[in-house]
């Protein structure tokens, strides 16, 4: 549970752009996203928010606000996924052929030098160049772009969270 004074304290008064993209208070919004992290990835989130004040809340405003600012960074993981296989596809084309080429003048100098220690030398180390290439590309499609996918899945759960508010009583909190 979310326990906050007044509205304002869990949705920061914003310049109310169209442009703005996070609506929560950030403390707030990271005890959320920590505490979903900790959930079971089959249970439905239900977030429950308490407010100590006496005055008037617009929960529909918290309960818009929430469900957007949730969507936004599920867009922003997706954005993120996109752009991280696009760039770990094309920068696996430009390695593949770069190594294809040094993988050539190798065995091109192989036929043009004789083999001695230091032909054999310069054309290992040309492979490991090659190799070394090969290494960022790799990267980024099998390990980087899990975080996003994870994080996109994360934020649409949360998007699609049920939204509990609460009131405090006297009693409750004295």
């Amino acid at each position: 549970m979310i326990t906050v004074h007044r509205a304002e304290d869990l949705i920061p008064q914003a310049s109310n752009t169209r442009y703005q993209k996070r609506f929560l208070n950030p403390d707030i919004e990271d005890y959320i996203i920590g505490k979903a992290k900790r959930a079971r990835a089959n249970e439905r989130i239900v977030l429950k928010i308490e407010f100590l004040s006496t005055g008037p809340v617009d929960e529909a405003k918290v309960m818009i606000a929430i469900k957007k600012n949730f969507s936004n960074r599920k867009q922003e993981s997706q954005t993120s996924l996109k752009q991280t296989l696009y760039h770990g596809r094309r920068s696996l084309i430009v390695a593949l052929i770069f190594f294809a080429i040094l993988f050539t003048l190798v065995e091109i100098s192989k036929g043009l030098f004789p083999q001695n220690g230091l032909a054999k030398m310069l054309s290992e180390s040309i492979t490991i160049l090659g190799w070394v290439a090969l290494w960022r590309p790799a990267e980024l499609l099998l390990y980087e772009w899990r975080p996003f996918k994870q994080n996109a899945k994360l934020f649409s759960r949360l998007e699609q969270s049920q939204i509990q508010i609460w009131y405090a009583t006297a009693e409750s909190h004295t």
